[in-house]
């Protein structure tokens, strides 16, 4: 493997590992904080809206809303290099830049804090105390350190991603060597997207307002990165 090869590869993790850290840093950090500075648990809000209390709870889709946290730093990047190339990958990065940003901000300005109480006390039970999870949701639920972060919720946005470009994958496919394995891909993609927004509603992780404004937020960074072309300058 030549320098230039090699030289590639290390810009490429050096972005990936600066990208974890911001997103660290908003996710937790600065939720953590800033909730307690405004409250502290007593004083969390998530479901904001009545339909919010009666999704029912599905144990099976916990598949899909904790592991991403420790894997997205592969795989959403990969996603991204499959459905467009490198210039896919220079869109990963610079919409996460600006989501990570803008989330730490938004947490330390304005933060929407969360206690997920309605686990185990809610308008309906939505979790069975023979479920498997009942004792740690129940831990998490009465510690003073569960403050969090609702809006913008980052498995959503991991999710938008998932769907936006699953979405140029579609788009782009007539111009891609295997176009029929790119459209597949696409189409896989906006559905496993859509899962995990699902997956976040069903736990009661998060509200549908997190999940439809943080879509939102998605399409304006994309928007805003393709007005100004920094993807295009980036590659």
């Amino acid at each position: 493997m030549n320098k230039g090869k090699i030289r590639k590869i290390l810009i490429i993790v050096g972005i990936i590992v600066v990208l974890w850290a911001l997103e660290s840093a908003g996710y937790f950090l600065v939720a953590i904080q800033s909730g307690l500075a405004h409250g502290g648990p007593s004083a969390a809000v998530n479901l904001q809206l009545p339909i919010d209390r009666i999704i029912p709870w599905w144990t099976p889709i916990f598949a899909l809303y904790i592991p991403l946290p420790y894997i997205w730093i592969i795989w959403f990047p990969i996603i991204a290099l499959l459905m467009n190339g490198k210039k896919g990958f220079a869109q990963y990065s610079i919409i996460s830049l600006i989501m990570y940003i803008a989330g730490i901000l938004i947490y330390w300005l304005m933060p929407t804090v969360t206690i997920p109480h309605d686990f185990v006390d809610g308008t309906i039970q939505t979790l069975p105390s023979n479920s498997m999870f009942f004792q740690t949701i129940s831990d998490l639920d009465s510690s003073p350190l569960n403050v969090f972060g609702s809006f913008p919720s980052y498995h959503n946005f991991w999710a938008g991603l998932c769907v936006l470009f699953g979405i140029i994958g579609l788009v782009n496919a007539k111009n891609r060597t295997h176009k029929l394995a790119v459209q597949i891909g696409g189409i896989l993609f906006i559905i496993y997207g859509l899962a995990i927004s699902v997956s976040t509603l069903v736990l009661h992780q998060h509200a549908i307002l997190d999940f439809v404004f943080t879509y939102i937020m998605v399409a304006i960074f994309y928007f805003v990165m393709s007005k100004f072309k920094w993807d295009e300058k980036l590659t």
